[in-house]
């Protein structure tokens, strides 16, 4: 993967940001469990409000059971385990 930024103006500069995301084949979310260092950890939940929420995490292993678009931090350590894969 290659990205490349260019600010073609000489005048004005401007802040930059970028993410990368893993995507997986799954057999299904009620499947899914995704262990690690979760546990205290502060996340954005950006299923609240109109800029997400700043929340701590309570569970040491997570399970989808809804919809879910969060950022936590501090976690680099996260193993994917899909029971439905045999």
């Amino acid at each position: 993967t290659k990205m490349n930024v260019e600010n073609t103006s000489e005048e004005e500069s401007f802040d930059f940001q970028a993410a990368l995301h893993s995507y997986f084949t799954v057999s299904s979310l009620e499947n899914l469990e995704i262990s690690g260092s979760f546990q205290g950890k502060e996340f954005l939940n950006k299923m609240v409000g109109d800029e997400g929420e700043m929340q701590t995490e309570e569970r040491e292993s997570i399970t989808i059971t809804e919809e879910y678009d969060r950022v936590y931090k501090g976690v680099n350590d996260p193993v994917l385990t899909d029971k439905g894969t045999g």
